[in-house]
């Protein structure tokens, strides 16, 4: 890249010492010089947007592993925290040929709290 900065400050001198009669024509005749640094420039420009755009999504992307396990140990002390605290499910004991209640998950509904449905107990016939 310091090679093209150094180019393009020839360009500019080379013009600069021209004589006012002859700088139309010194330009015309850098112009081929001058389009090829454009398109060089250009290229590496989108290059370091694109490498930009890379570094950042990687720092998005990335896990700070310094203070993880404080992390991590923080969210397991809420949750436990919130499971002593709600109140505990009482399932009744049944006796043989009663309806005993059975805990279903309630995913679907989005709520946490678990759906008690009756289910029939097989019964010994013996």
């Amino acid at each position: 890249m310091q090679s093209k900065y150094r180019d393009i400050l020839k360009v500019f001198y080379k013009i600069q010492i021209a004589k006012p009669d002859d700088k139309l024509n010194t330009i015309e005749g850098l112009k081929p010089q001058m389009t090829s640094l454009q398109q060089y420039l250009i290229s590496k420009d989108k290059e370091m947007k694109k490498t930009t755009s890379r570094v950042n999504k990687a720092m998005r992307e990335t896990v700070d592993l310094s203070d993880l396990d404080s992390k991590i140990f923080g969210k397991y002390s809420k949750f436990i925290q919130s499971k002593a605290a709600s109140p505990p499910s009482i399932v009744p004991k049944t006796k043989k040929g009663a309806v005993k209640n059975k805990v279903v998950n309630n995913a679907g509904s989005g709520g946490t709290t678990p759906v008690v449905k009756p289910e029939e107990q097989e019964t010994d016939m013996a």
